[in-house]
């Protein structure tokens, strides 16, 4: 077949492309093709003969059943044939796709990742914090938790906790009840928050600040329990503390006011003490009436005297021993030994006093305290006791200075027995020097009052 010179052209063009060429009808049918086209796609021109479609969806299906991915333009030509240019664009497609899976990989990589990252900085957070978390669903079954969890329930309920346990089991039965009570309101919705304590070894306790409250989904629906518990210990002993300093400000208080008594005893003794020289006064002038020359009544002048000279000296005895408060620089057994010598001299009460105190001096206001502790049990022994012997003992060591008093008088029950004025003084008195005592006593068997101040 003779071909013009730019017939020519176009048909070296058109068999030497690198491009595929094809040329097909209307209905896809092949009509002709270049070279480069069989080449790619195994076909010889024969098999390709008309009406042969070897096109799906812009791909072509070699010989060998493979697949060859085209990016064709088309023109359409006379004869209703069109022109199509092809370009194999298989390996760039191949790439494409293993970058958008490599991306889409990537991306959820990338999620997962992150999920972890910040599962990872949530745990950080939740392992390195005070506080104890516990994760519960609605059957106070345990979801999850964190370290100081597992070493709260370790340290104050026995257990190694783990997922999926039940988590009342770990808790003695005397808690469960009240555990229970509190869930069920978080259950229903409620936020809880209490304090409770764990007994420790010496008599001392942990005490935890414990809130629940509900997770709900998006319906508002209660899906679980949250609970965190915190060591509350250092602020329990910080408001024990400031409990303390307040009640030694009260003992304070009430020590100044047991001095102010005191002294307010020692005005009124004296202001008794003048109305004393008084009665002197008047037995003075009846006296000196007797001494006078003519006096028909003389004997009873100095009777009359003799009687109010009598009323002084009972009126200073009791000025002197309950009112005027005694002398600072007398130690205890001056103060004491008086009431103990009215007592044998002027009761029916055998009186027996110990005192076994080293020559060390004891605050005067302390020792004005003992001494009124043990004036005014004596005075309860008188009016209520019905004793025949009393034993009196004040004794010390570095550390306590101690009183005990006993009776073998008819005895009360200490459980039944209303607290009068008297032991009521007695115990402010012993409080206010942050001292402590014990009364002993039953029916018929005495009792002993035994008191203790630190020194």
């Amino acid at each position: 077949m003779q071909y013009s010179e730019s017939e020519e052209w176009y048909r070296c063009l058109f068999e030497q492309a690198s491009d595929l060429i094809v040329i097909h009808d209307l209905d896809g049918a092949i009509v002709n093709a270049n070279d480069s086209l069989f080449n790619r796609l195994g076909y010889t021109r024969e098999e390709l003969k008309k009406g042969r479609s070897i096109f799906s969806e812009w791909r072509c299906v070699c010989k060998d059943g493979s697949i060859v991915e085209i990016e064709a333009n088309l023109r359409k030509m006379s004869d209703d044939l069109v022109l199509g240019v092809c370009r194999d664009v298989t390996r760039q497609r191949a790439v494409e796709r293993e970058l958008r899976e490599a991306e889409i990989k990537f991306r959820n990589l990338s999620n997962e990742i992150i999920q972890e990252l910040l599962e990872a900085n949530l745990h950080t957070i939740l392992d390195n914090t005070d506080t104890v978390y516990v994760l519960l669903d609605t059957g106070l079954t345990i979801l999850s938790y964190n370290q100081r969890a597992l070493d709260f329930a370790a340290s104050e309920l026995g257990h190694h906790m783990v997922s999926s346990d039940h988590f009342l089991d770990y808790f003695p039965a005397r808690r469960r009840t009240a555990i229970t009570k509190w869930m069920n309101k978080v259950i229903a919705g409620e936020v809880v928050d209490y304090e409770t304590s764990y007994p420790k070894p010496g008599s001392s306790f942990t005490w935890y600040s414990v809130k629940m409250f509900p997770v709900f989904n998006k319906e508002k629906k209660v899906l679980g329990i949250v609970t965190a518990v915190q060591d509350i210990t250092q602020k329990k002993l910080l408001e024990l503390e400031i409990l303390n300093q307040k009640v030694q400000e009260q003992k304070k208080i009430t020590r100044a006011v047991i001095k102010a008594q005191e002294k307010e005893r020692t005005k009124i003794g004296q202001e008794l003490h003048d109305n004393v020289n008084q009665i002197l006064a008047s037995a003075r002038i009846y006296l000196s009436a007797s001494c006078e020359k003519n006096r028909d009544n003389k004997a009873a002048m100095v009777n009359e005297s003799i009687a109010l000279i009598d009323s002084a000296i009972q009126e200073l005895r009791l000025l002197a021993r309950n009112e005027i408060t005694p002398q600072g620089r007398l130690d205890l057994r001056q103060l004491i030994q008086p009431l103990v010598d009215n007592l044998n001299e002027h009761a029916v009460i055998k009186t027996k006093f110990d005192y076994c105190m080293p020559a060390q001096p004891v605050d005067t206001d302390l020792k004005l305290n003992i001494y009124r502790i043990v004036q005014e049990q004596i005075t309860n022994i008188l009016k209520h006791a019905g004793a025949s012997s009393v034993h009196i003992r004040v004794h010390s060591d570095e550390h306590f200075i101690g009183v005990d008093l006993t009776d073998d008088g008819k005895g009360f029950e200490t459980a039944n027995t209303r607290k009068g004025v008297g032991i009521t003084n007695i115990m402010n008195r012993i409080e206010s020097f942050n001292g402590e005592f014990s009364l002993q006593s039953s029916l018929g068997k005495g009792c002993q009052l035994s008191v203790k101040f630190p020194r």
